[in-house]
């Protein structure tokens, strides 16, 4: 409005970053949810049930979803649900982390 000091804009950074991640399996049949070893959550520094962003590089779809733990040491990268129409099977999963 006219007259009103701008607002600040937050800042924005990444945190992390996964790479070279693919997906292990894809069951649409479960709820909305990104399953990925307990091991790559740690190191990526993934809290559990924390929302994270999803992006297959190949065609460029991005999602925002939630990250739920396996057992450690499954190796397990799983897209679940209807997101599973965005990321399949064998697709490169990159997880950039604000």
């Amino acid at each position: 409005m006219k007259g009103e000091a701008p607002r600040p804009i937050a800042p924005s950074w990444l945190r992390g970053k996964t790479r070279q991640a693919r997906g292990t399996a894809a069951p649409l049949d479960y709820e909305v949810n990104l399953t990925l070893d307990m091991a790559l959550l740690e190191a990526a520094g993934i809290s559990e049930l924390e929302r994270i962003r999803g992006v297959d590089p190949e065609p460029g779809r991005r999602l925002a979803i939630y990250a739920l733990p396996p057992p450690h040491g499954s190796g397990m990268i799983q897209v679940n649900g209807a997101a599973t129409h965005l990321i399949l099977r064998g697709d490169p999963v990159l997880m950039p982390m604000p």
